[in-house]
C-alpha cells in the first residue's frame, strides 16, 4: 500500500523526466541562445563588412537560429559557425565576400567545435593568433579566405583538431601564407585531414617529417608550395593515409621509394615535377591505389610490368611526359588484374610514336581513353571495348579507314574525337548504326566524305558536332535539323553549295556556336535571328545577300 502511494506521488516527477528527455532527443534546444555568447557574436559581426548581407539575420533573440550558426541542443552553447561564402561563380563570390577584422572576442566561444571562414575576402589580414585558443575546435577551414603572413604557430595547440585547410590565398591578392616551422603540427596529434595547396613551405624545410609523427592522417594536400621531399624516412608512420597529393612542386630528385611503403594509398598525385625515374617497380606494393596521376614529369623511361598488379586502379594519367619506347612493348604492364579495374587511361602529348597495339583491346572496364596529341600512325583497330564512353585520338598521324561497325565496337560512345589525322573514306550510315548514345563527334581536319539519305536520322543525343574540311555536301545536310539538343556546329569547309535554309536558325534553342565558313552558301539571314543566344558565328567567305539584321 506505501509502494502504491510511492509511485504514485513520483508519476508526474517521472512523466516530465521522459517529456525532457524527449526534447533533447527530438533536437529541441532547451537552452536556447546563451546571452554571453550572442554578445560574442554581435561583438564579431560589428568588425566584419558584409557587402552580400549574409549576417543580416543576425537580430533575432535566439543566435542559434542566425546564418551560419548551430548550438548544441542539449546546453545551447554555440559549437558551429559556418560563413563560408558560398557564391556560384566568381563574381557572385567577390560581391558577398565577407571581410574586415575579426574580433578577439571570439575567443569567448569556448565549446566551438567548427569553424569555417573560406571563401571570403580579410584584405591581407594574419590569421589571429587566438585562434589557437578556441581549445574545443575540431573543424577549421580558412581556404581562399584573403589571410597573408605566416601561419601562428599558436594553431598547434589545437590539440582535438581533425581537419585543418589553410590552402590558397584569394584570387586577388598577389601574395600568399608561409609557414615557418613546422614542429607545432606535431602536436595535432588527432589531425586526419590538411590541405596546405598553395602555402610557401621553403621555410619548413622538415614538414614531412614532423607530419610522419600524425598517425591518424588519412588526406594530405601539398600542392604548389615549395614542399622539400625528403629521399628517406627512418620510419613510415602513416597507416591510415589514403590520399596525399605532391604535385606542382618541381621536386627533381628520383622517386623516394619511402612513397611505395603507404601501402593504404588510394590517391597519389605525383603530376608537374620533375621525378626522376619515375615508375619504379616498387609501383606494384601500392595494391589499394585507385588514382595514379603522373602527369608532365619530363621523361618516362617505361613502365615496369608490376603495374599490372594493381587490382584496385581505375585512373593512370601518364600524360606530358616524353615516352622512350614503344607501346606494343608495354602488354606486360597492362595485362593482369588491371585489365579489369582501370576505368580512364590519359596519355597525352608524350611522343608516342607506335601504332595502336591490339593489348588496349584487354583493357575491358575502360570508360576514357585519351592519346590525342601524339604521333601515332596506322589505322584505327578494331578492339572491342564494351564500357568505353569517351574516346579522343586526335592531333595524331593516325591513316587509312574507320571501321563501318563503330556501334558494336563502342556501344557506349558519348564522346569520340578523330579530329587532325590522316583518315580517309566514306562514311555512311553504317558507321554510326549503335551510337544512340553519342553526344560528341568530332571529326574535323580529315579527308572524310559523308554520305547519308535524306532521310537518316543521326544519333539524337548529339550536342556538338565538328565536321570541318569534310566532304558534305553539295546539298545543305538536312540531318541537322532532327538535333534540337544541339549547341555547336561546325561545317566549314565542307564543300556546302546551296541556300542556307531558314529553318536551321530556329530548330535548337540550346545553339551556342555555329561555324558555316568557307563554303557556297547563298540566301539571306532572318530578321529575326537576333532572337538567338549565340557566343560564336561564322558566315565568312559565303555568297550570302540581304541585309544584316
Amino acid at each position: 500500500m506505501v509502494m502504491k502511494k510511492i509511485t504514485k506521488a513520483l508519476l508526474p516527477l517521472l512523466l516530465s523526466f521522459i517529456y525532457f528527455k524527449l526534447c533533447l532527443c527530438n533536437g529541441d534546444s532547451t537552452f536556447g541562445c546563451r546571452e554571453g555568447e550572442k554578445k560574442v557574436l554581435l561583438d564579431f559581426k560589428d568588425g566584419i563588412t558584409d557587402p552580400g548581407e549574409l549576417l543580416s539575420s543576425w537580430i533575432d533573440e535566439d543566435c542559434c537560429i542566425w546564418y551560419g550558426v548551430q548550438c548544441d541542443n542539449q546546453t545551447g552553447h554555440v559549437i558551429k559557425l559556418d560563413l563560408r561564402n558560398t557564391g556560384s561563380d566568381e563574381v557572385l563570390l567577390s560581391e558577398q565576400a565577407l571581410g574586415g577584422e575579426i574580433s578577439f572576442s571570439l575567443i569567448g566561444l569556448k565549446h566551438l567545435r567548427y569553424l569555417d571562414l573560406s571563401m571570403n575576402n580579410f584584405l591581407g589580414i594574419r590569421i589571429p593568433t587566438f585562434f589557437g585558443s578556441l581549445g574545443s575546435l575540431r573543424y577549421l577551414n580558412l581556404s581562399n579566405a584573403g589571410f597573408l603572413g605566416p601561419v601562428p604557430h599558436q594553431l598547434g595547440n589545437l590539440s582535438h583538431l581533425h581537419y585543418l585547410d589553410l590552402s590558397d590565398t584569394f584570387v586577388w591578392t598577389s601574395e600568399t601564407m608561409f609557414l615557418v616551422g613546422s614542429h607545432w603540427l606535431a602536436n595535432l596529434s588527432s589531425l586526419q585531414y590538411l590541405n596546405l595547396d598553395n602555402l610557401n613551405l621553403s621555410r619548413a624545410p622538415n614538414l614531412l617529417k614532423t607530419l610522419n609523427t600524425l598517425p591518424m592522417l588519412s588526406e594530405l594536400h601539398l600542392s604548389d608550395c615549395y614542399l622539400h621531399v625528403p629521399h628517406s624516412l627512418s620510419y613510415v608512420n602513416f597507416p591510415y593515409l589514403r590520399i596525399l597529393d605532391l604535385s606542382s612542386n618541381n621536386v627533381s630528385s628520383i622517386v623516394p621509394l619511402w612513397l611505395f611503403n603507404l601501402t593504404n594509398l588510394e590517391y597519389l598525385d605525383l603530376s608537374y615535377n620533375l621525378f626522376q625515374g619515375l615508375v619504379p617497380s616498387d609501383v606494384g606494393k601500392l595494391t589499394s591505389l585507385k588514382v595514379l596521376n603522373l602527369t608532365n614529369n619530363g621523361v618516362l623511361e617505361g613502365v615496369p610490368a608490376t603495374l599490372g598488379k594493381l587490382c584496385m586502379l581505375e585512373r593512370l594519367d601518364l600524360s606530358w611526359n616524353n615516352f622512350n619506347g614503344e607501346l606494343i612493348e608495354l602488354e606486360e604492364a597492362f595485362s593482369g588484374c588491371i585489365q579489369k579495374s582501370l576505368k580512364i587511361l590519359q596519355w597525352t602529348n608524350s611522343g608516342l610514336t607506335s601504332h595502336l597495339p591490339s593489348w588496349f583491346g584487354n583493357l575491358k572496364s575502360l570508360q576514357r581513353l585519351d592519346l590525342s596529341s601524339n604521333s601515332l600512325y596506322g589505322s584505327l583497330p578494331q578492339f572491342q571495348l564494351p564500357s568505353l564512353q569517351e574516346l579522343y585520338i586526335s592531333a595524331n598521324k593516325l591513316n587509312g579507314t574507320i571501321p563501318a561497325h563503330l556501334g558494336k565496337l563502342f556501344p557506349e560512345l558519348v564522346v569520340f574525337d578523330l579530329s587532325s589525322n590522316n583518315l580517309v573514306g566514306v562514311l555512311t550510315e553504317a558507321h554510326f548504326n549503335n551510337l544512340s548514345k553519342l553526344e560528341y563527334l568530332y571529326l574535323s581536319t580529315n579527308s572524310f566524305k559523308l554520305v547519308v539519305s535524306s532521310t537518316w536520322i543521326p544519333p539524337l543525343r548529339l550536342k556538338e558536332v565538328h565536321m570541318r574540311d569534310m566532304e558534305l555536301g553539295p546539298r545543305f545536310p538536312t540531318w541537322i535539323q532532327k538535333l534540337e539538343n544541339i549547341t555547336s556546329i561546325d561545317m566549314s569547309n565542307a564543300e556546302i553549295a546551296d541556300i542556307l535554309p531558314n529553318w536551321f536558325w530556329y530548330f535548337s534553342p540550346n545553339m551556342r556556336h555555329i561555324n558555316l565558313s568557307h563554303n557556297n552558301l547563298t540566301g539571306q539571314i532572318p530578321s529575326s535571328f537576333k532572337l538567338l543566344k549565340l557566343d560564336f558565328l561564322d558566315l565568312s567567305y559565303n555568297h550570302l545577300d540581304g541585309a544584316l539584321p
